[in-house]
């Protein structure tokens, strides 16, 4: 990100308007393979209610640290509403997009936040979409990854789905 790169204010990386003209610059290059990421943090509510939002919104904060530490250089990280990001990578095919998303949800499930609280856990779920699966832009992607996400929430959380079937770890 730039300088002049819109942020969220609370959490420093890219923010929806951001996410919004990356994806429209992103429809007018559609030679380009790309997948598209929802990243959904698992029973967020439950911290900002038993910890207030103050502690919710550190928490805020360090997911999306790990989610750019754990992503590629040049990626885009965003968040897309409340305790909801998506990571945009390009020229990139389905595995090592996978490969991207484990190493996240991993990442996420292994933070210690003991300092708050000794029985504190949080989990992700991931939806991953590719453009090589739909016929229209990048809309219509993220539209596929949401819906991958839910499937990752009906799955158990704390996993990734996407056009592969089988659950990541």
């Amino acid at each position: 990100m730039t300088e002049d790169t819109p942020r969220d204010a609370l959490i420093g990386i890219g923010n929806r308007r951001h996410l919004d003209d990356s994806l429209r610059t992103l429809g007018m290059l559609d030679s380009r393979e790309y997948v598209i990421v929802m990243i959904d943090l698992d029973h967020f509510k439950s911290i900002n209610d038993r910890f207030f939002h103050v502690v919710g919104n550190k928490v805020l904060v360090r997911i999306a640290q790990e989610i750019v530490a754990g992503s590629r250089p040049g990626d885009l990280a965003a968040r897309y509403s409340g305790e909801e990001f998506v990571l945009v990578m390009s020229d990139i095919d389905d595995t090592a997009a996978r490969t991207v998303c484990d190493r996240i949800c991993r990442a996420i499930h292994v933070i210690d936040w003991s300092f708050y609280s000794s029985d504190l856990t949080l989990t992700a779920s991931l939806g991953l979409a590719s453009s090589t699966e739909v016929s229209g832009g990048p809309l219509d992607v993220l539209s596929l990854a949401d819906r991958y996400l839910y499937l990752a929430k009906q799955a158990g959380r704390d996993c990734v789905m996407g056009a592969d079937p089988r659950p990541a770890s």
